[in-house]
C-alpha cells in the first residue's frame, strides 16, 4: 500500500506552477507521511475490536485511501503542452 503513494508526489508535481514545483513534491510527500503515520493504529484498533481481523481492518481501509485517489485525480484539469522551465 506504501508503495502505491510514491506516483502520487509526482504526480502532483504536474499540477504545480514552474516558480514552486521544487518544493511540491516534497511537501506532498511529507503530508501524505503525516496522513499515512495513524494508518497502523486505525488498522490495529479496528482489528482488536473485531477479535484480531487485521486482513477485516485493511479491507476495510484500502478502499477508502482508493476513493481518496480516484477523487482527487478527477478534480485535477490537466495542463498539456505546459513548459517546465522556470521564467522568473
Amino acid at each position: 500500500m506504501q508503495r502505491a503513494w510514491a506516483v502520487v508526489p509526482s504526480y502532483l508535481n504536474e499540477w504545480a506552477t514552474a516558480g514552486s514545483r521544487a518544493v511540491w513534491p516534497a511537501l506532498a510527500c511529507q503530508i501524505g507521511h503525516c496522513m499515512a503515520a495513524s494508518d497502523g493504529l486505525v488498522q490495529s484498533h479496528i482489528a482488536v475490536v473485531h477479535g484480531g481481523n487485521y486482513s477485516l481492518a485493511l479491507a476495510l481501509i484500502a478502499p477508502i485511501v482508493i476513493v481518496v485517489i480516484v477523487i482527487c485525480a478527477m478534480l485535477e484539469c490537466e495542463s498539456r503542452g505546459t513548459d517546465f522551465a522556470y521564467s522568473p
